[in-house]
C-alpha cells in the first residue's frame, strides 16, 4: 500500500492523476515538505519504512479519498486472491469450508481493512471462514513442532 500510495502522489503531482488528499499525508508521514524530497525518502526507504505508510493510506481512504479507497480496493483484492488461491492449492475449491486466521496491526478486529477483506472473502472464497480469535503467531510456530514430533497441544 506505501508503495502503490508514493505512485499514486507521484502521478497526480505531474497531472497523470487527479489530486488526492495522499499527497498531504503522505508528506507528512514522510516529514518533508515538497516532493523532490519525497523522492529521495523514498528511494532510501526500506521495506518497513515504506509498510508504514498503509495506516496513512487508511487514514486518508476513512475520511472518503477516491485514490486512498482504490489503493485500499487493491490490497484487499490481492489478499482475497491469496486466501483464494489457497484454498485451491488446499482443498481444490475455494467453496470448501476452511478457517482462515488473520494477524498483524492492520487486520486487527474492527479495523477498515479486516472488514473491507472479511466482506470480499464471502463472495470470492464463499468457504472461508474468518476465525474470530485472536492469533498469536508463536503459539501456531509451536503447535506444529509439536505436531511434528508427534505430540498434541490442547
Amino acid at each position: 500500500m506505501g508503495r502503490k500510495a508514493l505512485s499514486v502522489v507521484a502521478a497526480a503531482n505531474d497531472g497523470r492523476e487527479p489530486e488526492t488528499a495522499l499527497t498531504g499525508a503522505i508528506l507528512t508521514a514522510a516529514q518533508v515538505n515538497e516532493l523532490p524530497e519525497l523522492i529521495g525518502w523514498a528511494a532510501s526507504a526500506t521495506p518497513y519504512t515504506l509498510a508504514s505508510l498503509a495506516p496513512v493510506v487508511m487514514s486518508v481512504a476513512d475520511t472518503g479519498d477516491l485514490r486512498a479507497n482504490s489503493i485500499v480496493s487493491l490490497a484487499v483484492e490481492e489478499l482475497s486472491l491469496h486466501v483464494r488461491s489457497l484454498a485451491r492449492q488446499l482443498f481444490v475449491d475455494e467453496r470448501a469450508a476452511f478457517s482462515v486466521a488473520l494477524s498483524g496491526g492492520m487486520l486487527q478486529r474492527g479495523s477498515t481493512l479486516r472488514r473491507r477483506l472479511e466482506h470480499r472473502l464471502r463472495s470470492s472464497v464463499p468457504g472461508a471462514h474468518v476465525s474470530a480469535d485472536e492469533v498469536v503467531p508463536v503459539r501456531g510456530a509451536v503447535r506444529s513442532a509439536l505436531r511434528f514430533v508427534g505430540e498434541n497441544m490442547a
